[in-house]
């Protein structure tokens, strides 16, 4: 099954003469990439044998645990000649290292060892596009995605995880490929799931549709997951609703759907500074999450509808530290 959500408006795509298409499509539809060879540490974004944007926090604790990371979306270079990403494109995998291993897969660090692979991404208009014959292409890409993700996890697990507890953790398109790692390979094996301590989902709708792995309820428990995706006070997703899971990443407690000034611990900003506690409230609301940021002259600059890539990093200081709280809490029992 493919696990694709379109969430965002469809593009409107410019018509162009038979012939024109006959070429384009020729250039891209089904063609593939020289798959990875994971054995390689050229193509881990992020790994503990190397020195990589992740590595924001020094090691403050002695947990030996593992947080496999699947990033979002990047490739998204116009126009699209490849739904499919080359792995070789060094442009594409320094921006990978600048965005989210810097600003989503750090949350994690000084508190873990991180893995994160980089893997051959769907183009970002694969969610987009209705074109028979183009979306044929995205669907392609992103069965292509998916293999090198699972490829990426079983050398992970064959080679470095030894047993130890892991953590599975994305964003956006990760998380498309996390939700179907986890029905598909983690949850149906008793030994992997035993392993599991926490899934982080974040950035796209996810109903309550796992077997026996529930919602996280409450901020110390594990055997379960977050899930978020961030909104501006005044807007509504067009997928929401009742069926839809929102934990809240600033009190991390059902019980407690709005957060206080006083609770938000800081965000972390492009330039990698950690700064501007007490900012934002955040609220659960209809299966999403929306903020309104209280302080200026942040509350001028960021007035955005969606902040969509921005769901780690408003957060950040809270999911670090409620993280190392978690883990701290499992270790004593495992």
């Amino acid at each position: 099954m493919i696990y694709l959500t379109f969430e965002v408006e469809f593009m409107n795509w410019s018509r162009l003469s038979f012939l024109a298409l006959l070429l384009y499509y020729s250039s891209f539809v089904f063609a593939q990439m020289k798959s990875p060879s994971y054995d390689s540490l050229r193509y881990w974004a992020s790994h503990p044998d190397k020195q990589d944007a992740a590595d924001i926090t020094e090691r403050t604790t002695g947990f030996d645990i593992d947080v496999f990371f699947i990033h979002p979306t990047i490739y998204s270079k116009r126009p699209v000649k490849n739904f499919i990403a080359d792995l070789d494109d060094e442009k594409l995998n320094s921006k990978i290292q600048t965005s989210t291993i810097k600003n989503q897969a750090s949350v994690f660090s000084g508190n873990s060892n991180i893995y994160a692979p980089y893997y051959r991404q769907m183009h970002l208009q694969g969610y987009f596009t209705k074109n028979a014959k183009k979306k044929a292409a995205a669907l392609n890409a992103f069965d292509t995605a998916y293999a090198d993700v699972l490829k990426a996890f079983n050398y992970y697990l064959k080679n470095d995880n030894k047993g130890k507890p892991f953590v599975l953790a994305a964003h956006s398109q990760g998380t498309n490929h996390s939700e179907r790692l986890l029905k598909e390979v983690i949850l149906p094996n008793d030994t992997l799931k035993s392993q599991l301590v926490l899934a982080y989902l974040v950035g796209m709708p996810i109903t309550e549709n796992f077997d026996n792995f529930d919602h996280c309820v409450n901020p110390i428990q594990t055997g379960c997951y977050l899930t978020w995706r961030t909104y501006g006070k005044k807007y509504t997703p067009k997928v929401f609703g009742d069926s839809i899971v929102c934990s809240n990443p600033i009190t991390f407690d059902t019980n407690l759907p709005e957060s206080k000034l006083d609770n938000h611990q800081g965000i972390l900003f492009k330039d990698g500074n950690l700064k501007s506690e007490k900012t934002l409230i955040a609220e659960v609301k209809d299966g999403y999450l929306t903020i309104e940021i209280m302080s200026k002259p942040e509350k001028w600059i960021y007035r955005w509808d969606n902040y969509h890539i921005a769901d780690y990093n408003l957060f950040w200081q809270n999911i670090h530290d409620n993280f190392e709280v978690r883990i701290a809490k499992f270790l004593v029992k495992y």
